[in-house]
């Protein structure tokens, strides 16, 4: 008997009442399905070509029989699917990383099978879809020395918030693009020429339900004929999954961080980057059940990758913004940080001097400068930066005050960046380690920001 959308180990999606709720495709004719937990009702009936499966109770270990055919350590929990470019792939280091041990927290790894999460969730070259190896051209990784991603942290934040069993379906490929590789027009091509396809086919594979999709990628689309389509083609890729795959589908993603090959010129390069950060940050506003959390003051493992202790803050990061997205504000959950308004002041005792604070909103604790507060940037114009005119920056709770050699009146109509370019020096976090956003061109004025 040949069946998909079941497989030994893997979790199944729950719904609302803690039971499973999945749709697999059998080759004769299903009669009888039985569990090994005694308080689940199974329930299953045919829908058009496929079967929908429910009444397992979230948890496990159980074992699925299915006619004769039988499926070990089947979980019923929640299910995120890992897509993108290289930082969701792993490139971080694997020094002083725990192992993960919890049998209840599991990857749906490239070569088709489940197992125990852990690094690296991606190795390339044992997918089992050709996309990743022919047409991508996969390159060997010493998976000794890397792998760090932050789907087994985001994993292990949502097991501790919910108690329940985690699945995560890696789907990753470093170095890909919305313009190319992720075009949801591609989906008639099939697993085996297009990352989006494939991405859909594992999700088929594995009960054709999820709970919502981690999102990292960007630095690829930093060229000239894709940078001012990313929003664009973002939009496009959120409307699809949840066309393709499952509507309303909560996406969370990854605001690019930095680049270390970088000229000491604010050039074209540099502006593309920004560019792409800037879109990411607004896609909030454009997009329902969206969140974004960021990365500009992270250390950098190498000229474009996080470390592996930034991946771990990233994880859960993304964990408390998609647990926020689904279930509100609980356990001191919060979305990820966002610039809510700007105040501009003028100075009591010198007339050519002005403050500009900013306040942030979603902050842990309170915002800390860590020794001295960078990252900020001015200018006359939208389309360049200046270094000078910022003289003082400090941080007091959730704000950030920009002191200015301007007086009031002119310094509101300008422009303002946070960590511009593409290597940066930015590094203002909250008590819990989480980047502020980078922005800008952002116009200088007061009230609410965009």
């Amino acid at each position: 008997m040949k069946i998909r959308g079941i497989v030994s180990g893997m979790v199944m999606q729950r719904d609302k009442n803690n039971l499973c709720d999945i749709f697999f495709t059998a080759d004769e004719e299903v009669k009888k399905i039985e569990v090994s937990d005694k308080f689940s009702v199974v329930k299953f009936e045919k829908e058009n070509e496929r079967y929908h499966l429910s009444g397992i109770r979230t948890g496990g270990p159980y074992t699925l029989k299915i006619n004769d055919e039988l499926f070990s350590d089947i979980y019923v929990g929640d299910v995120w699917i890992l897509a993108g470019q290289s930082n969701n792939q792993g490139v971080g280091r694997l020094v002083d990383i725990d192992y993960n041990t919890n049998d209840k927290i599991r990857a749906f790894y490239l070569d088709s099978h489940w197992d125990i999460a852990n690094h690296p969730l991606h190795k390339l070259g044992e997918s089992f879809y050709k996309v990743h190896t022919e047409v991508l051209n996969a390159t060997p990784t010493n998976f000794n020395i890397k792998g760090v991603g932050p789907g087994l942290s985001f994993a292990q934040r949502m097991f501790s918030l919910t108690a329940a069993p985690q699945g995560i379906i890696a789907s990753s490929h470093g170095g890909t693009n919305l313009y190319e590789q992720w075009a949801p027009e591609k989906l008639s091509l099939g697993p085996d020429k297009s990352l989006y396809a494939a991405t859909y086919a594992r999700f088929i594979d594995n009960g054709a339900n999820c709970k919502g999709v981690l999102w990292y990628q960007g630095c690829s689309d930093t060229y000239e004929e894709r940078y001012t389509h990313y929003a664009d083609n973002m939009i496009k890729l959120v409307k699809a999954f949840r066309t393709d795959f499952k509507e309303d589908l909560p996406f969370v993603q990854v605001q690019i961080s930095r680049m270390s090959w970088a000229s000491f010129e604010f050039d074209d390069k540099d502006k593309m980057w920004t560019s792409i950060r800037e879109q990411q940050r607004q896609l909030n506003s454009r997009i329902d059940n969206f969140d974004t959390v960021h990365t500009i003051s992270y250390r950098s493992a190498d000229g474009i990758h996080l470390t592996s202790d930034s991946q771990e803050i990233l994880g859960k990061d993304a964990a408390e913004a998609m647990f926020c997205l689904i279930y509100g504000k609980l356990y001191n959950c919060k979305p990820g940080i966002r610039l809510d308004s700007i105040e501009v002041y003028q100075d009591d005792y010198d007339e050519n001097i002005s403050s500009v604070i900013l306040n942030y909103k979603n902050v842990h604790g309170k915002l800390l400068g860590n020794s001295r507060a960078m990252g900020f940037n001015r200018s006359w114009g939208s389309d360049y930066l200046e270094n000078s005119g910022i003289f003082d920056v400090f941080v007091d709770g959730n704000q950030v005050t920009l002191r200015c050699n301007f007086p009031k009146e002119k310094i509101i109509g300008q422009y303002l960046w946070y960590g511009a370019g593409r290597n940066p020096s930015a590094n203002i976090t909250d008590e819990k380690g989480r980047s502020l956003p980078a922005f800008g061109p952002v116009k200088i004025k007061e009230g609410k920001v965009d």
